[in-house]
This record gives C-alpha cells, sequence and structure tokens, in this order.
C-alpha cells in the first residue's frame, strides 16, 4: 500500500503536466468549474512521491537515498519562496516559471499555487528530510498528520461546498485533486517509518493495531459520507432541516454502536486466541510430551500443594501410588525403543482410565508413573485402585508378532500427619514400591514406617526411554 501512497500522487502531477503541455482541461482540473492544479504544484507531486519512493526503496537500494534530500530540499525551497510572497511581499516567480505564458489563460483567475497548498509541501519537505536523516520522526508523523488534515479540510470543503475550508482569504483555492494527492503524500510519509510513533500503534499485528485500522478509517469516512448524503437529501427537498439533523444523530448512534459491537466481536476472538494459545503453553509446560501425562514438576507442586492445605485444615485422606512397570527393559532390548514409546503411551491411558476425575496421573521419567489420590473416602479406597490398576494392565505385551511379560509394581504411601514435604511422602512410595518388587512384582505395598528402617529405596529405574517435557 505504501507504494500505491506514492506513485498515485506522482500520477496525478504527471498528468497535470501534460495537460498544461498539451491543453487538456480535464487533466488539469477534474471538473471544468473547479480550479487547476497549478504546473509548478503539479511537478512538486512527481518529486515528492519519487522522494518518498526512493525512501521505500533505499533499504535495498541505499543510493537511493541520496536522491531524496535534493527532492525535498527544492520542494522546501519552493514552498518558502511562495510563502514569502504572500506574507512578505517577495519577488513573485515561484509557481511562474512553468508553461508561463499559459497560467493566465481559460476560466477563472489566474493559476497560481494556493497558500495551503504552499504551507503543505513546506511540511512534505520538512518531513522527507527528517526521514532521511533518522531523528525526529515522531515529529515526522506528527508533521505528515498536520499536513493530512489540512488536506482533509479542503476535500470536506469540495464535499460540502464550503470555499472556506479549501481557500485562504482572497487567494486562488487548493484544486481537489491537490488536496487528495497531499492527502496520499502525508500517508505515506507514516508509513515510511511504521515502526515508531503513533505508526507502531496503527501498523501492530496485535488486537490494537486491527481495532486502530477498523476504526480510523471508519471515524474519517463515515461522518463524511453520511453528512454529504443528509446534505444532498436535503436540498433535494427529501426533508426538512430539523428530520435532516435527526436522521444524521440516528445514522451515527446506528453505525458507532455497529463499530463498536464489530470490534467487540473481533476483541473478543482475539481473547479467545490468546487464551488458547496460553493453555497450549501451560500444557507443555506441566506435562510430558509422550505421554500426555503430568510431568514431575506439576505432580511436586499438586502433592506439594495437597499437603499444605491438609496442614492447614485436614479435610480428606489422600494417597501417593508409586508405580513402575516390569519387564519393560526386556520390551526396549527385544522390540526397539519405538515399541517401548507405544507402551508407555499405553500404560499412560490404562492410568487415566482407572483413575478418577480427582486423580492426578504423572509421568517421572522413564518407566515410572505416579498417581495422587486425593478426595479418598477412606483409606482402603488406595488399595482398591492399585488392584483396578492390576487387573487392568495385560500380561504381556505384543509388537510385530513378538510378545514380553510385562507387569507394574505399586507402592502406596498414604498421607500421616508427620509427613510434610512432598519429597518425603514420594519418598514413602518409593520405599513401598521397593517392597512390592521384592515380594515378586506385579503386586503393591502400602508403606509402614517400619520398612524405611529395614529397607533402602530403589536408587535407579529404567533407561528413560524419551525426554520429559
Amino acid at each position: 500500500m505504501k507504494y500505491a501512497l506514492t506513485l498515485i500522487p506522482a500520477l496525478i502531477g504527471f498528468l497535470a503536466l501534460a495537460g498544461w503541455n498539451w491543453d487538456i482541461e480535464i487533466l488539469k482540473r477534474i471538473d471544468p468549474k473547479l480550479v487547476a492544479m497549478n504546473p509548478v504544484t503539479a511537478l512538486g507531486m512527481i518529486l515528492g512521491g519519487a522522494a518518498l519512493m526512493a525512501h521505500h526503496w533505499s533499504i535495498r537500494l541505499p543510493l537511493l537515498r541520496k536522491f531524496a534530500i535534493p527532492c525535498g530540499a527544492g520542494i522546501g525551497l519552493v514552498a518558502l519562496w511562495k510563502l514569502s510572497e504572500i506574507l512578505l511581499g517577495a519577488a513573485p516567480g515561484a509557481d511562474l516559471w512553468l508553461f508561463t505564458d499559459k497560467l493566465d489563460l481559460g476560466p477563472g483567475p489566474s493559476n497560481r499555487m494556493a497558500p495551503n497548498t504552499a504551507a503543505n509541501f513546506l511540511m512534505l519537505s520538512v518531513v522527507i528530510i527528517l526521514l532521511h536523516i533518522g531523528r525526529g520522526l515522531v515529529l515526522a508523523q506528527v508533521i505528515a498528520v498536520v499536513s493530512a488534515l489540512i488536506s482533509l479540510l479542503a476535500i470536506v470543503g469540495y464535499t460540502y461546498g464550503i470555499s472556506r475550508f479549501y481557500g485562504v482569504g482572497l487567494f486562488i483555492p487548493m484544486a481537489v485533486h491537490t488536496a487528495t494527492s497531499f492527502l496520499l503524500l502525508a500517508g505515506a510519509s507514516l508509513y515510511a517509518r511504521p515502526d515508531v510513533g503513533p505508526m507502531a500503534v496503527v501498523t501492530n499485528d496485535g488486537p490494537a493495531g486491527r481495532m486502530a485500522r477498523t476504526l480510523l478509517p471508519c471515524a474519517i469516512l463515515l461522518p463524511i459520507g453520511m453528512g454529504w448524503l443528509r446534505l444532498a437529501g436535503q436540498r433535494a427537498g427529501l426533508y426538512e432541516n430539523e428530520l435532516g439533523v435527526a436522521i444524521f444523530v440516528i445514522a451515527n448512534v446506528l453505525a458507532l454502536a455497529l463499530l463498536i459491537w464489530w470490534n467487540a466481536r473481533q476483541l473478543f476472538a482475539a481473547d479467545l486466541q490468546r487464551l488458547d494459545a496460553e493453555n497450549q503453553l501451560r500444557h507443555v509446560a506441566t506435562h510430558d510430551r509422550l505421554t500426555g501425562l503430568a510431568n514431575r514438576g506439576f505432580f511436586m507442586d499438586r502433592l506439594t500443594h495437597r499437603i499444605n492445605l491438609e496442614q492447614r485444615r485436614p479435610v480428606a485422606p489422600f494417597a501417593v501410588l508409586y508405580m513402575d512397570l516390569d519387564g519393560f527393559k526386556q520390551v526396549n532390548d527385544k522390540m526397539g525403543h519405538a515399541a517401548g514409546d507405544v507402551l508407555l503411551q499405553e500404560v499412560a491411558q490404562i492410568l487415566k482410565k482407572c483413575s478418577r476425575m480427582t486423580d492426578l496421573a504423572a509421568r517421572l521419567g522413564g518407566d515410572e508413573f505416579t498417581i495422587l489420590a486425593e478426595e479418598l473416602a477412606r483409606p482402603d479406597d488406595a488399595r482398591v485402585l492399585a488392584e483396578r490398576i492390576l487387573a487392568t494392565l495385560p500380561r504381556a505385551y505384543a509388537a510385530d508378532g513378538q510378545a514380553t511379560p510385562i507387569g507394574i509394581s505399586i507402592g502406596i504411601a498414604l498421607h500421616e500427619a508427620g509427613v510434610t514435604s512432598a519429597d518425603e511422602m514420594l519418598r514413602n512410595a518409593d520405599t513401598a514400591l521397593y517392597q512390592a518388587k521384592r515380594g515378586g512384582k506385579g503386586c503393591f505395598a502400602i508403606y509402614n514406617p517400619s520398612d524405611s528402617q529395614q529397607t533402602e529405596p530403589r536408587r535407579g529405574t529404567s533407561t528413560p526411554l524419551a525426554p520429559m517435557a
């Protein structure tokens, strides 16, 4: 879009010069009743568009930056000359050195550069120079906005037939296609550095940028368009002034309400996307990639929270089930790690199926799993859960025509008053698991404080099959 904003004003200026050269009135002025674009103004449009285009392309072709300064300086000198004629009575000639013999011909007064046109050229020159030196970029955007407002005021004046909006005193007014070209060049100036100042808000890809890009054009075009329609209807005799004002007010209310609803809808959709992304990130950070179960960090945080809650206000019994697959190393050795991954995933599904809604199943690493069984109606419910897991897990794992015996050993640790940390409770469950392994595997054991004095918990597990989340 930024290239169109520079090319269109340059094209308008080129067509205006062609109109002066070959006496084609429609190229000089859009309508025979309107003022023509001065030839020097037309040349300024070409130079302004070329300077901004050179700035846009200077990233790829740095040599073009040297072209922008002469164009901007030339526009500024002509503008200063013209303004000094108007304000200080300096010698005329700033806008007379192109097609001089034709400026006094045709309908209307002698064609000259309008004061507001000269002011806009001066501001355009300052913007081009600031963009070239890379300093005062926010100031350049503010100046571009002022130029755009002057141009928009002229366009509104032509739309509503208010000459004071596009003319200054007795001087020749700004042509309508001159105002349009300045408006486009102001837009090109703003898009020259969209990463700084107010434009950084407008052009960002977030909800704020999308809202700004939706509301700003509507805030400009809708009131102008509806105002014109209201005035046209009144001039056509369709309604009186009072009814026209009422219709205009109602139309504005409806348009504003629609805009608010539309943007609220967009923001709501953006919020849903953000929440979904946050939930996905949270899930990745707290769950095992291979099995989808909670990872060690999440499990320990949840267990710590439950122990702290129990210390403040005892609610209901809870337990930790520590599980280790039997025969997992043989599956890895005989069938490969891919088959072992599938086995871990199937075990994870069995644990989810056997657990209650209030339980938390986790994979600590390798072939080690845990379940935090909360809100137990009675302590013996932990035993029931372990029996359900043992009954559900198959006795052998088959893949590619091979079958390997498997099982699962479970250690159960019920929370006791003296247990104050998650690490301590997990060690108790590990000690019970060690007892289950010594008891022949494929069974469960419940932690007894005397076990920690008679046996040592396991020091290692099978080789991890997949990295943890």
